[in-house]
């Protein structure tokens, strides 16, 4: 995919590359972030980003773990996070026990818990087994050497 001066002839090396391709024989397609202007010829960095896209180590990327709706293309916050992930940057995962609507991406507060957990972040306080707690956070059963409920748990 040479541009408009060709290739040379002796080696196939291209003098310039058609935008939207790089590499000695322009063949390799720019990473798909980069708009329309292309992307550089050995390095593939793009010349500019996509709209909702930022220029991260020479790519246009996204900090974090952004969802497809992209970032600010000024500070890389992203618009809305991947499912599971919370924070301006998306790189803080939510609480293991948050089912799977995932959890507020200010707060990392869960939407809903799995079966047995419960509270913002979906623990259980005190000493409680893999069980969970109900309802009103009281231990289903408690681990090994403890008693009660709550935070109360006393050894055994």
């Amino acid at each position: 995919m040479c541009g408009d001066r060709e290739c040379e002839v002796s080696t196939g090396l291209c003098h310039e590359c058609q935008s939207g391709y790089h590499g000695e024989k322009c063949t390799e397609r720019c990473p798909p972030n980069c708009d329309d202007s292309g992307c550089n010829r050995y390095d593939s960095s793009c010349n500019h980003c996509k709209p909702q896209w930022f220029v991260e180590r020479k790519q246009c990327s996204c900090s974090g773990h952004c969802n497809d709706h992209g970032c600010n293309t000024d500070s890389g916050i992203c618009i809305n996070c991947d499912r599971g992930w919370y924070g301006t940057k998306c790189k803080r995962s939510c609480p293991i026990n948050c089912n799977s609507k995932g959890c507020a991406r200010e707060t990392g507060f869960c939407h809903e818990c799995k079966a047995g957990f419960f509270g913002n972040r979906c623990k259980c306080t005190g000493h409680c087994d893999s069980n969970g707690c109900d309802r009103d956070g009281r231990c289903v059963a408690c681990d090994g050497g403890y008693s009660g409920d709550l935070d109360g748990a006393v050894i055994a």
